[in-house]
C-alpha cells in the first residue's frame, strides 16, 4: 500500500481519537453542570463578598482531586466570604469549626488568639475562620456572632470568614462522611484558601488556648529553621507547636498545594496527623520505610514546649497561669 495512503489512514485514526476524547470531556462537563444545578436551590444566600478571578485561580491551582473541581470555578467560590483582602503576612492562622460547641469555643478561641498577640503581630497575621457547614441556620448565627464580637478586627483585616459552596462537597455528599473524612476535606479547602496569603500557615482548631506571644515564638523558630537549612540535606516540612493534636502545625505556604492534593486523594477515615506522616514517608523521603521513620524528626520538627492547650481541657487555674505568663 502506498505510504501516502497509510499516512492518511494514520492521521484519520488520530483525529477520531482526539474527537472522541473531546466529546467525552464535553459530556462529563455537562454532567457536572447538571449536578451543580441540583444543589443551586440549597445555596447559602448570605453572600456579601465574591472572590475575584485571581483569588479563584489560586484554588484551581492547588485542587487536583476530585475531578469535579477541575471544571469551572463554582465549587471553589465561597458561599460566604468576609475579607478585607489582607495578604503578604508572615503567619496565617487557620481556624476551622471542627469541635463540638463551636459557637462558644470559637468565640473564646478567637478572643484568646487576639489577646495573646502584640499589636505588631496583629498587623503581620491573618486569622481565617472556616465554617464547614451546609445548613445556613447553623452558619448564620456563627457569622453573626463573629461580626458582633470582633467587628473591629474584621474591619482591620485581621479576621477573614469563609464558608464553602455546597457544591464543593459533591461528590462527598453522596457518601456517609465520617468525622475524620469531613475534617480532612474541610482542612484541604481551608489551606487552599489560605496558602498564598502568607509565608507560613498554622493549622489550629476552634478550641485552643495559646501561650502569650505565640505568634512571635512560631515566626522566630520558623525563620531560624529556614536559615539553618542545608541545601544538600532534607529540610523540614512541618514545625509542631502542639504535639499529638491537630492544632499547632506550621507549614510553608508555598508547599501546601502538595499536601492539599494528597488530602483529597486519601481523605477517607484517616487521622489528619497520620495522613501527614504518610505524606512525608511516601512523598518527601525517597528511602525505605524504616529509614524514613528514623528521619521523621528531620521533616517533622517539634518546638521545645507546647504553645497551645485544648480549651476544653484547661482548668481555670491553668488558664489564669497561661494568661499571666507574658514572655
Amino acid at each position: 500500500m502506498d505510504w501516502k495512503i497509510l499516512y492518511i489512514i494514520k492521521m484519520g485514526l488520530y483525529y477520531n481519537i482526539f474527537l472522541g476524547v473531546m466529546v467525552m470531556l464535553a459530556v462529563y462537563q455537562l454532567y457536572q453542570e447538571v449536578q451543580y444545578s441540583k444543589l443551586e436551590n440549597n445555596k447559602f444566600s448570605h453572600v456579601t463578598t465574591t472572590p475575584d478571578e485571581e483569588e479563584t485561580s489560586l484554588f484551581t491551582v492547588v485542587f487536583q482531586f476530585p475531578p469535579h473541581l477541575l471544571y469551572g470555578a463554582k465549587p471553589l467560590s465561597p458561599a460566604y466570604l468576609s475579607s478585607q483582602g489582607r495578604t503578604d503576612v508572615s503567619i496565617v492562622l487557620g481556624v476551622p469549626t471542627l469541635d463540638e460547641g463551636t459557637d462558644s469555643h470559637l468565640r473564646a478561641t478567637l478572643y484568646n488568639l487576639i489577646e495573646n498577640m502584640s499589636a505588631e503581630d496583629q498587623r503581620d497575621t491573618l486569622i481565617v475562620v472556616y465554617i464547614g457547614e451546609e445548613d445556613e441556620t447553623i452558619i448564620e448565627p456563627i457569622v453573626q456572632q463573629i461580626e458582633e464580637n470582633f467587628a473591629e478586627h474584621l474591619k482591620s483585616g485581621l479576621i477573614d470568614i469563609v464558608v464553602p459552596e455546597e457544591s464543593y462537597y459533591y461528590p462527598f455528599l453522596q457518601e456517609d462522611l465520617s468525622k475524620l473524612s469531613k475534617q480532612n476535606v474541610d482542612l484541604a479547602y481551608l489551606m487552599a484558601y489560605a496558602h498564598a496569603k502568607g509565608q507560613f500557615y498554622v493549622q489550629l482548631t476552634d478550641a485552643v488556648l495559646p501561650k502569650p506571644n505565640f505568634v512571635r515564638h512560631m515566626r522566630k523558630f520558623a525563620l531560624v529553621r529556614l536559615a539553618l537549612n542545608n541545601p544538600f540535606q532534607p529540610t523540614w516540612f512541618l514545625l509542631d507547636f502542639f504535639p499529638n493534636e491537630v492544632a499547632g502545625k506550621l507549614f510553608k505556604g508555598e508547599e501546601l498545594p502538595y499536601l492539599i492534593t494528597y488530602l483529597h486523594v486519601f481523605y477517607k477515615d484517616i487521622l489528619w496527623t497520620s495522613l501527614i506522616e504518610n505524606f512525608i514517608t511516601s512523598t518527601l523521603c525517597h528511602k525505605g520505610a524504616e529509614e524514613c521513620l528514623l528521619q521523621m524528626t528531620t521533616y517533622w520538627q517539634t518546638y521545645d514546649i507546647p504553645l497551645f492547650q485544648r480549651f476544653g481541657n484547661v482548668t481555670l487555674s491553668e488558664k489564669l497561669r497561661l494568661l499571666s505568663s507574658k514572655t
